[in-house]
């Protein structure tokens, strides 16, 4: 039920056309124009459309293909979306996007200032820069000592006088408020677990928690609470982590998709692209790996209880690996999972026996590890270790030693993959100003080789190490290699449609391929029983 800040409301159903489906990512896929005369949308495959609220019909934005996260400007005249490798801007009236800047990092939203100012969220700081264009500056800074690990979803206050934005640390979640004049950041922890926090012009903060929305009076001069919230809206579509599909104008109006957590299902596509379902009914779905013999499936679940499962093939039975933590990967001898520790062992390499039993154990003691592989013989692992900058370099972690650099650039390497003979690492790179797909020696010495030829994300071996894949926006690629006498990579060729899988955000593989190397486990979304649509409330 809604319980209006600002009366009298007009509510409405905007239904989508049978062939758009909504993207799905850590960040809302709907933006309301300040004027609330339009909406933008993103969808999956198509890029963005723009739908003005007298008209019946949308229409896609010309330019937009592989675009998410989309905002407007204040004066409505233009709007603000990333890709994979860049912010850019697209004008309302027509004309082709402009390149604002490249991003080194994935985005988790975005808010733009009355003084042309654009704040976005990260996976450590946020960062500002001018809607001119130009180099992102850090905006804030990562409090170590309080376990942060990264500021997202910003916007901007009244007058553009102060931000309000939302931490996760070790313990979760929690809404902060920035003065831009001073620079302070003001948590605001009797809100809880809230996230993606808005201010609205009857004085009140609303913000989202579990599927609903809730409100509380808040003072944006002095950035104080002041009282007690109340829920204003339920039945609010989220993402895996709680992110709200909805946007929030300054009177109080709003978009949003219904529902309540987005829910997607274990698939196996072949060659084609032909799907067939594996189990559904989990809820939210990431990072699937297969055990090294393939009976197995260790998964990031998003509810359920959320934490990480192992699900039998054979047997269709489910056991819980570890009430938190994200990114799992099998030992090669598959008797332990790795993962990137939870709660308060966030930044922490773990593992554990992957049938669930015994104690899990620390493979790292430090800030700022994020997931990693294997190497085939089981002797080493190359993980990720995040830089104060909020991009990731490539280190090794000997299973009886210390963990040292492998990579360490001013780019952003991500997604190591080793080929089955342990000899090559595939990983992902922005080094040429967008993501593309780099091979080379390990441990070395040794040049890498460029596989993609117009961008790429998640690589994948074939288990047989003559074929690599990856996605390039909505085509996943094949490569054909050959490791003997010396490496040799064939042309990159587009394998199937992979649209409706849903990807890793440029950020992790979200796919494994079968042992035979003909099948790839994916995750589909689960259809709603009708048509798409977004819930409009005007004030």
């Amino acid at each position: 039920m809604m319980r209006p800040l600002l009366p009298p409301v007009t509510r409405s159903t905007l239904l989508l056309p049978d062939d758009i489906t909504l993207l799905q990512r850590p960040s809302s896929p709907v933006a309301l124009s300040p004027d609330r005369a339009r909406v933008v949308y993103a969808t999956v495959g198509d890029g963005l459309y723009l739908r003005a609220l007298d008209d019946r019909g949308a229409r896609p934005i010309s330019g937009t293909e592989g675009g998410h996260t989309p905002f407007f400007s204040p004066d409505g005249r233009w709007v603000g979306f990333f890709t994979n490798e860049a912010l850019k801007k697209v004008a309302v009236g027509g004309g082709a996007p402009l390149v604002l800047s490249t991003i080194s990092t994935n985005t988790r939203g975005a808010t733009w200032g009355p003084d042309g100012t654009i704040v976005f969220g990260t996976q450590g700081p946020l960062f500002e820069i001018s809607a001119s264009g130009g180099t992102p500056r850090e905006l804030t800074t990562i409090d170590v000592e309080r376990h942060e690990v990264a500021h997202r979803w910003p916007q901007f206050l009244p007058n553009g006088a102060g931000l309000v934005f939302t931490i996760r640390s070790s313990g979760g979640w929690g809404i902060a408020a920035l003065s831009r004049e001073s620079g302070e950041v003001q948590r605001l922890d009797p809100l809880g677990q809230g996230i993606a926090a808005g201010f609205v012009s009857s004085g009140h903060l609303v913000f989202a928690q579990s599927d609903g929305l809730l409100a509380i009076p808040f003072d944006p001069k002095t950035l104080t609470l002041e009282g007690d919230p109340i829920s204003v809206l339920e039945n609010v579509r989220t993402a895996g982590i709680g992110v709200p599909h909805l946007a929030l104008s300054e009177n109080g109006s709003l978009v949003y998709v219904p529902g309540s957590q987005s829910e997607n299902r274990l698939v196996w596509a072949d060659r084609d692209g032909a799907s067939t379902v594996v189990s559904d009914g989990w809820g939210s779905l990431y990072n699937p790996r297969l055990s090294p013999d393939g009976s197995r499936v260790v998964v990031d679940v998003g509810n359920i209880g959320g934490g990480l499962w192992v699900y039998d093939l054979d047997r269709d039975t489910r056991t819980r690996l570890a009430e938190g933590g994200s990114y799992p990967e099998w030992h090669p001898d598959g008797t332990r999972i790795t993962f990137l520790g939870g709660s308060l062992t966030w930044g922490n390499l773990l593992w554990k026996s992957s049938d669930g039993s015994g104690d899990i154990e620390s493979l790292t003691d430090g800030e700022f590890f994020s997931n990693g592989v294997w190497a085939p013989d089981g002797a080493t692992m190359v993980f990720l270790q995040r830089t104060s900058s909020g991009v990731y370099d490539l280190w090794l972690l000997p299973q009886d030693g210390e963990p040292s650099p492998l990579l360490e650039t001013p780019f952003d390497e991500r997604a190591p993959r080793f080929s089955p003979d342990g000899r090559w690492l595939a990983y992902q790179s922005n080094a040429s100003g967008r993501m593309e797909i780099y091979v080379q020696p390990f441990p070395g010495p040794g040049q890498r080789e460029l596989l993609s030829s117009d961008g790429g994300t998640e690589p994948m071996w074939s288990p047989d190490g003559r074929e690599l894949f990856y996605r390039q926006l909505d085509q996943m690629m094949v490569v054909p290699i050959e490791s003997e006498p010396t490496f040799h990579a064939g042309k990159a060729q587009p394998l199937f449609d992979a649209g409706r899988f849903e990807s890793g955000f440029g950020n992790y593989t979200n796919y494994d391929v079968s042992p035979d190397g003909q099948r790839f486990l994916m995750i589909e979304a689960e259809g709603d029983s009708g048509p798409a649509r977004l819930h409009l409330v005007l004030n």
